[in-house]
């Protein structure tokens, strides 16, 4: 990094931090804080309504059949209460979902940076399906979409569970975080960077590629690689890229982290829980460690950037 770029200081650090919170951030969630009591005087009597409700289906079931009749209801008075507590939480989240696109929208304004909530599925998605980083669903949700360029570098980054079944089959297939990042090193090919093993942890072969060999068995042992062009995939999977893809399976240990070169862009999948959380509901929205967390979130972000495209 040039002295240049270093001079210039960090928006979401120090007193540029400090001036989006207050001028930006703060006023905001003093409105919000106000409807966030709102929200939770009327989620207490919904859950208390549901309690209540299921205290009258015990003491029904056990008149009508004693202490049978009271475990056969505590069925329904366990789904009620489940019921209740889902119904309850609805008036917090609609005012948090504000809170925290109010908060991420202001600390990317700066960066250059777009920020969608909720609902919107990234351009290159279905790439990441066709070379395999994701796979076997039915059903998708996006969250926490950021679109914008870092170190001139265009990127997408959002979080993703995607699902299969329906009903009570319905299961989770990924859970955590995609990103397309343009990669700086040129390259005209596909390669994909996939884990080994079996079951519906293990890699399937990409349509169209094969699989190319590399010499170390380490890295070997936790992933393969594919690519239509064998000499420009070891030009990308070079051992230094190697070591580093080791050590972030290490750091992100137990989330399954793969990646794929194709189109000019790198592609990431990481599973893992849930990035960008805006803190407890029961406690007051207008606290600046919120945003400190949610700045933190956002340089973790770029510092993955970093480390691939440094790699």
């Amino acid at each position: 990094m040039s002295s240049d770029a270093q001079a210039i200081p960090d928006p979401l650090e120090g007193a540029g931090l400090r001036a989006i919170y207050e001028s930006q951030i703060e006023p905001v969630l003093e409105q919000l804080e106000i409807k966030r009591k709102q929200a939770l005087r009327l989620s207490r009597i919904i859950w208390a309504v549901a309690v209540l409700a299921a205290v009258i289906e015990l003491a029904l079931g056990f008149a009508d059949d004693g202490f049978d009749g009271a475990l056969n209801a505590g069925q329904y008075a366990f789904a009620t209460v489940s019921l209740g507590i889902g119904i309850g939480f609805l008036p917090l989240q609609g005012v948090f979902t504000k809170s925290k696109s109010t908060i991420i929208g202001a600390l990317c304004g700066p960066l250059g940076v777009t920020y969608a909530a909720e609902g919107v599925q990234p351009d290159g998605f279905q790439r990441l399906c066709d070379l395999r980083l994701v796979r076997g669903f039915t059903d998708k949700k996006f969250t926490d979409l950021f679109v914008g360029a870092h170190a001139g570098l265009a990127f997408w980054f959002c979080q993703a569970t995607l699902t299969a079944g329906s009903g009570r089959e319905e299961h989770t297939v990924f859970r955590g975080q995609l990103l397309q990042v343009a990669y700086p090193k040129p390259f005209g090919g596909v390669t994909v960077v996939l884990r080994r093993g079996g079951g519906p942890d293990g890699f399937q072969h990409p349509p169209g590629l094969k699989e190319v060999g590399l010499e170390d068995p380490k890295f070997d042992r936790i992933f393969s690689v594919f690519g239509d062009d064998q000499v420009e995939a070891r030009t990308i999977v070079t051992p230094a890229f190697m070591e580093h893809l080791m050590a972030l399976e290490k750091a992100y240990e137990g989330e399954r982290l793969r990646c794929a070169f194709t189109q000019g862009n790198l592609l990431l999948a990481i599973e893992g829980a849930s990035r960008f959380y805006v803190g407890d509901p029961f406690s007051t929205m207008v606290n600046r460690a919120r945003v400190q967390s949610m700045a933190a979130d956002i340089h973790r972000l770029f510092g993955l950037i970093d480390s691939f495209t440094a790699a």
